[in-house]
């Protein structure tokens, strides 16, 4: 496996930054969280997208870029991005971390932390919520453009997203141009999307969550349901219990197998050479 450098998303604007927040004024930087003892990301302004390409005689052609989740406050980039991909790597999977753009927490992210419902933030939330989708967007048109160099089949490019960075995922499956969404989608505990139609040419659909999720259990029976409805391929998973966040942290439940049923939902769906007895 081999982890390069990051790539920038906009790579046509001076220093990458995003169009639309030329005016920010933060620093992108890390900080320490309540539920993690590794570190977030925060105050994001030029994207990025971290390849990890797995060896040779173990990749599978597919690839699936990582959207780690955070309130659009923060990005658990560690846990939901870096841990994730080295252990896809493992299973022959490249993958992508994106870091993309969020609302600008400055000096308060203490107080963030605290209170992330708070109304004026709801409102940045939502004035950011276009810029955050193009992210996704770019993200997956610059993958699926440099896929040949990597040794990738660009029509072997999902993208996997857990609570916000689902939503990421999820409008990104919604508002690409015909041909060109993800291959395949999965939400992991995920958050809200945009309420729209589903694409004629969307790819399958991984959802999972736990039971004990009061905010993702509805959401992902609900994206279960617009899946199925359009007649697309869908498979839903529900824990008994986990929680929310919980990702690849141990939790001593059925649900620390969650990504192994993933890696089946992708040999099943014929996008990796992997298979199961």
């Amino acid at each position: 496996m081999t982890a390069l450098p990051p790539i920038t998303l906009y790579d046509d604007q001076p220093e990458g930054i995003g169009p639309g927040s030329e005016q920010w004024s933060e620093t992108e930087s890390t900080a320490d969280i309540w539920w993690s003892n590794k570190p977030v990301s925060r105050n994001v302004v030029s994207p990025t997208l971290t390849p990890y390409i797995p060896d040779a005689e173990a990749a599978s052609g597919a690839a699936v870029i990582l959207c780690p989740g955070g309130g659009f406050h923060f990005l658990a980039v560690e846990q939901e991005g870096h841990d994730v991909a080295n252990a896809l790597c493992k299973a022959g999977v490249a993958a992508f971390v994106l870091k993309y753009r969020l609302v600008q927490t400055g000096d308060d992210f203490a107080d963030t932390q605290r209170n992330m419902a708070d109304p004026s933030r709801r409102q940045r939330m939502t004035e950011l919520m276009p810029m955050i989708r193009e992210d996704g967007l770019r993200a997956l048109a610059k993958v699926k453009a440099i896929a040949p160099e990597h040794g990738l089949d660009a029509d072997r490019i999902g993208m996997m997203g857990y609570s916000a960075g689902g939503n990421v995922v999820i409008n990104t499956a919604l508002h690409a141009p015909e041909g060109d969404g993800p291959a395949f989608t999965a939400a992991i505990y995920t958050a809200g999307w945009d309420d729209l139609s589903l694409p004629a040419d969307a790819g399958p659909l991984f959802v999972l969550c736990t039971a004990d999720d009061a905010m993702a259990t509805p959401n992902s029976i609900r994206l279960f349901e617009l899946w199925q409805s359009a007649g697309k391929v869908a498979e839903l998973h529900i824990y008994g219990t986990g929680g929310h966040g919980f990702c690849l942290r141990p939790t001593n439940r059925s649900v620390d197998s969650w990504l192994d049923r993933f890696e089946d939902f992708l040999a099943v769906q014929g996008f990796t050479n992997n298979t199961r007895a």
